[in-house]
C-alpha cells in the first residue's frame, strides 16, 4: 500500500513541474520517501528563484484508520529522525547544500477494492497502467486499490534548529 501511495504522489508532483531526485533514500537514521526539486525544463520561472529541494513523507492509509490518515504517525521524535536523515542526504549530495529545504507531508487514502491485499514491490507498482496525468483531486483506481490524495501539507515538518 505504501508503494502505491508513494508512486501516486511522485506522479502527481511530476505532473506539477517537479523532478524526482530520489525515492526511498535511506541511511542509518531513516528513510526519505521522496526527494524532489523543480524541473528546470518544465518550470522556466524557477530560474529566478534560489535552488530548492523538497523532502516528502508519504503516509498511505485505508478508510477508518486510527491516526488521522497518517498525520498522527509523524511524532516529534519521527520529525527529528527525518531531519537527521535530511542532513545525511545533503552530505551525500553536496550540490543541494545551499538549496532552500522544505519538508512536506502527503496523506493518501488507499482503499482495497476487493480480493486479497496485494503486496506489490516498488518496481511492480511503477509498471501498473497509470494515467498520463494524476490530478490528485479525484480518486484513481489502480492495482486493485482506489487512491486519493487526502491532504498535501507544504512545510509540514519544520527543522528544530
Amino acid at each position: 500500500m505504501g508503494a502505491l501511495g508513494e508512486e501516486a504522489i511522485a506522479r502527481w508532483l511530476v505532473a506539477h513541474g517537479w523532478a524526482i531526485v530520489a525515492r526511498r533514500w535511506h541511511c542509518r537514521w531513516g528513510e526519505l520517501d521522496l526527494v524532489v526539486a523543480p524541473d528546470p525544463d518544465r518550470l522556466a520561472q524557477v530560474a529566478n528563484l534560489p535552488p530548492s529541494i523538497v523532502f516528502i513523507e508519504v503516509k498511505a492509509r485505508s478508510a477508518g484508520n486510527w491516526d488521522a490518515d497518517g498525520a498522527l504517525a509523524i511524532s516529534a521524535s519521527k520529525q527529528a529522525k527525518l531531519w537527521r536523515t535530511v542532513g545525511s542526504f545533503l552530505m551525500e549530495y553536496p550540490q543541494y547544500g545551499e538549496a532552500v529545504c522544505r519538508f512536506d507531508v502527503a496523506l493518501v487514502r488507499c482503499d482495497r477494492l476487493g480480493g486479497e491485499p496485494l503486496d506489490r514491490s516498488e518496481a511492480e507498482v511503477a509498471t501498473l497502467p497509470w494515467p498520463e496525468r494524476f490530478d490528485g483531486r479525484s480518486a484513481l483506481e489502480i492495482g486493485g486499490y482506489r487512491l486519493q490524495i487526502v491532504r498535501y501539507i507544504e512545510g509540514a515538518i519544520e527543522a528544530d534548529i
